[in-house]
């Protein structure tokens, strides 16, 4: 009974200690992913730029704010359609070389320069996009 009572005090600060004192990768974490960006993904591509809504688009270049489609000009979707493409390669390359898997999750990719200056026409074609001109700065292809 006497190890019992010693015991117990001894679980209880172990366990505030844990609570307390949680690690700091995930409040980094918790950083890193407020941050703009653009994501990435199997199917979709995301702007994101928080608290804004999200711009998700799409393999056929179409461009949804908050689930709302917007209406674009033919060459307005081609770009978007080409944008897409190129950085779907991009993720595909990382899939290919194993570095973005289930456990990798989330990485960072640099975009080229063909990509950047049509990500710079992305914006001066499409006005709703040029909010969201911090994100292209900071791509992350995503596991799905």
């Amino acid at each position: 009974m006497k190890k019992l009572l010693v015991l117990f005090p001894l679980l209880l600060l172990c366990l505030l200690a844990t609570a307390c004192g949680g690690p700091q990768p995930s409040r980094e974490s918790r950083a890193e992913r407020s941050k703009p960006r653009v994501a990435i993904g199997g199917d979709t591509v995301t702007l994101r730029r928080p608290p804004a809504p999200n711009v998700a688009i799409a393999v056929d270049g179409t461009l949804r704010i908050d689930d709302i489609r917007l209406p674009l000009a033919a060459p307005q979707q081609q770009k978007l359609q080409q944008a897409f493409m190129q950085w779907q390669m991009l993720r595909q390359q990382l899939v290919l070389d194993g570095r973005l898997n289930a456990q990798t999750r989330v990485l960072s990719v640099t975009a080229p320069p063909a990509l950047q200056s049509l990500q710079q026409e992305l914006m001066q074609d499409i006005p709703e996009l040029r909010p969201y001109k911090e994100s292209f700065g900071n791509l992350k292809a995503e596991w799905h």
